[in-house]
């Protein structure tokens, strides 16, 4: 058991004495690292990345090893312009990749309208489904544009910001000539012989 004195004296050394607890840093920044905060910033846990780290570098780290390497200034650093530039890339190719769903639902819309069985079966869902894309693609303005307004002119003014290949506005305006049709020779039957 401690004397006094000899308790005295601890107390005193410990109350010296600064603490030596201090923050890892690497002496030097290894290439690994940018693995490491790579696949961080990737969205891994610090358990895959000591999985994969061993897997395909057969470079060996613990968890609290790969942990203190992601809390190091360069690594934040790096992690940072990671993220600069996947947001740059993302803000980059949106436009692009708008576009080519653009083309894409545009195509789809002129399978089904060149499709005359579809457009037999169930003219008015399908107008209402060709209304909706148009509205979506800016052809046609909201439920205050769409009464009384003349689509075939408007789809044709607005066919340069659009990029539509003008067959396929010919093909919108012939599948909507068709619907008018459609509903014209079942304007005088009633809900219950139309089934």
């Amino acid at each position: 058991m401690a004397t006094p004195t000899n308790a005295a004296q601890a107390q005193r050394i410990l109350d010296e004495r600064p603490a030596r607890l201090k923050k890892w840093e690497p002496k030097r920044w290894q290439p690994e690292y940018e693995k490491i905060v790579s696949m961080s910033a990737a969205g891994l846990s610090a358990k895959e990345i000591v999985l994969l780290m061993a897997t395909h570098h057969n470079v060996r780290y613990t968890k609290e090893h790969v942990s203190q390497i992601l809390n190091t200034p360069q690594a934040e650093e790096f992690r940072e312009l990671i993220v600069k530039k996947m947001r740059a890339n993302t803000l980059n190719d949106l436009p692009k990749l708008m576009g080519q769903i653009q083309m894409k639902a545009l195509g789809r819309v002129k399978e089904i309208l060149d499709n005359d069985e579809h457009v037999s079966k169930s003219p008015f869902a399908l107008m209402d489904r060709c209304l909706d894309v148009l509205k979506g693609v800016g052809v046609m303005k909201g439920a205050a544009g769409v009464g009384g307004v003349n689509v075939n002119v408007n789809m044709q003014q607005n066919n340069s910001q659009m990029n539509v290949p003008a067959e396929l506005v010919e093909r919108l305006s012939t599948g909507l000539d068709k619907a008018n049709q459609v509903a014209e020779l079942h304007a005088n039957v009633s809900g219950a012989d139309r089934r």
